[in-house]
């Protein structure tokens, strides 16, 4: 399972502004969406659901009937270049886009199995949490274990926005949580004694975190990074879609249900 953001975006063509949602990369084929299948896109509940329909198709005639019959389209994965590579592509325009909740603008959780891609709109202000309309959204990504080589579940924080919090290079954090939630607090500048600080990390089942820097286009900004059985403990796993509230030396981290999200699971 594969899981991404994207958008609703817009083609204007003859004066008119149309709804298209396009998606690229090496994760489509990694999915079973190879160059020329056929895809079935059917708008849902705040959203599009793409099938694919690469084998088996008895009836042509059929199959598009029921596609229109369900303001549908049926389109081919095609190939598009990007930045000198080129990848597998779905894209798709037109007002049909919009039947089922969507608008161009909106903010889209997508993910990918086995021949099916699901998109649904990242509406935050409905998610019945407080000040989520001020919080950032972000996926869990992954990362390859040393020796191992066994990918494991990774969150990196990093911004210009984490100047405004304090979280700056070298200063240390404690990393706490609790089922579905992750607190990273900024410990004292004036730090004496560091065995304290792991002693009370150990004792508290915490991680002892130290912020870095990460190259952002020349120029370095704040990053901050935990993984593994830390965040398997925490309830946190690769493709999952959490909220990052952040004040002067407090970030929380809440992770969203799929189901919150709107998914079946």
């Amino acid at each position: 399972m594969n899981t991404i953001f994207s958008s609703v975006t817009s083609i204007t063509g003859g004066g008119v502004r149309r709804p298209k949602i396009c998606f690229c990369g090496s994760w489509l084929p990694e999915a079973g969406f190879n160059p020329d299948a056929l895809v079935q896109a059917i708008p849902e509940k705040n959203g599009m659901k793409f099938t694919l329909y690469d084998e088996n198709i008895e009836k042509y005639s059929d199959l598009l009937r029921i596609t229109k019959e369900s303001n549908g389209k049926l389109i081919p994965v095609s190939l598009l270049k990007y930045k000198g590579v080129t990848y597998p592509s779905i894209n798709t325009t037109g007002n049909y886009i919009c039947s089922g909740g969507l608008a161009i603008g909106d903010t889209l959780v997508v993910r990918s199995c086995d021949g099916v891609i699901e998109a649904k709109k990242l509406d935050v202000m409905n998610l019945g949490i407080k000040g989520a309309d001020k919080a950032k959204a972000l996926i869990v990504g992954s990362v390859r274990e040393k020796g191992s080589g066994i990918r494991v579940a990774k969150i990196n924080l990093r911004s210009e926005w984490l100047y405004g919090t304090g979280f700056t290079k070298n200063r240390l954090v404690i990393a706490s949580y609790k089922p579905g939630v992750i607190t990273l607090k900024l410990q004292n500048e004036n730090i004496k004694q560091y065995s304290e600080l792991v002693k009370y990390a150990r004792k508290h089942n915490a991680k002892l975190l130290q912020v870095s820097e990460y190259p952002n286009h020349g120029k370095p900004v704040p990053y901050i990074s935990v993984s593994g059985s830390f965040l398997y403990n925490a309830g946190f796993f690769k493709g999952n879609v959490y909220l990052a509230f952040y004040e002067y030396g407090l970030i929380r981290l809440i992770r969203l249900s799929y189901r919150a999200l709107g998914f079946g699971s």
